[in-house]
């Protein structure tokens, strides 16, 4: 099992719980998941971890974040969100709403206006299919709604997971999304042509110290400068990033990420096949197609006319 989350910077987010919100900002790791058992767990600073159990007969999770924003950093951009018709929850760039819901579709409603109530005509929309046990998330982007699955299985010694969501608006739209190490310089490629509101895995991951950072398609990282400087990375072996890249480019671009980990992989616990990069796009007000069998670290999404 995972080991309990933990805040840096000071961030001292309240335990998730039944339609729960934890924040997060630049610099900041936190990434309160289930983990195989079914137990939703956060730790606070030094205290112990708050459980909150889960019934794998009947629910599943879904984990919401905010990254829908012209400029960051700089413009909050405050929403509201409701599932299921209720149970407004107004989020800021940043934030995470966790969702426990039964097992069937869950409709997701967004409003721009964050006076907005649950009984208005939503800005965007979209009806996600929940099994019982599953652990998704949904990110409200610049140019849409994207849904993956984590992949909270055990990493290989010496290896990190990163998760990389474009959820801004660059020129041109999609982008190459490297990470140079502050140790000796080697670059990894994180995503290739990655796609407005999509999002991809990046496995085995060498453990250190990483620059994320944008670039044009294709573009070689040593002939110019990037798009954006999107974070900082201390990627401890067995740690799981996740990177939302948000903003525009006229606006202001840039990121934030959260953290769960580190669970290197046990000689019982072989860690997943690398499959390489694995992207998805999901467009708002579309259902999602029912999720398939997940590949571990393969994001499953789709709408009626788009299935990744």
């Amino acid at each position: 099992m995972p080991d309990p989350m933990e805040v840096h910077a000071g961030e001292r987010p309240a335990p998730p719980r039944l339609r729960g919100r934890a924040r997060g900002r630049v610099g900041v790791a936190f990434l309160p998941l289930v983990a195989a058992a079914s137990l939703l767990a956060v730790a606070v600073g030094p205290a112990s971890a708050a459980p909150a159990q889960i019934d794998p007969g009947a629910d599943g999770n879904i984990i919401i974040t905010d990254a829908a924003t012209g400029a960051y950093p700089g413009d909050q951009n405050p929403l509201v969100v409701c599932v299921d018709g209720s149970n407004s929850e107004i989020m800021e760039v940043g934030d995470q709403y966790f969702v426990e819901e039964p097992a069937g579709t869950v409709d997701i409603t967004v409003f721009d206006n964050d006076a907005a109530t649950c009984s208005d005509v939503p800005d965007r929309s979209i009806a996600i299919p929940l099994a019982a046990g599953d652990l998704l998330g949904l990110v409200i982007g610049s140019d849409g709604l994207t849904t993956f699955t984590y992949d909270i299985s055990c990493m290989a010694a010496g290896e990190g997971r990163v998760l990389v969501a474009n959820a801004a608006s660059f020129t041109g739209g999609s982008v190459d999304v490297y990470a140079t190490s502050q140790t000796d310089g080697q670059r990894v490629a994180l995503a290739k042509a990655l796609a407005p509101a999509a999002t991809t895995y990046a496995q085995g991951v060498p453990a250190g110290t990483y620059l994320v950072e944008a670039y044009a398609p294709g573009a070689d990282p040593d002939d110019g400068p990037p798009l954006a400087f999107i974070t900082d990375l201390d990627l401890v072996e067995g740690t799981f990033f996740q990177v939302f890249m948000a903003g525009s480019t006229n606006g202001g671009l840039g990121g934030f990420t959260f953290q769960q980990g580190p669970d290197v992989c046990t000689e019982e616990e072989p860690p997943p096949e690398e499959t390489g990069p694995t992207t998805t796009t999901t467009v708002a007000s579309l259902p999602v197609a029912a999720p398939a069998e997940a590949v571990a670290a393969t994001p499953v999404s789709g709408t009626a006319t788009f299935t990744g």
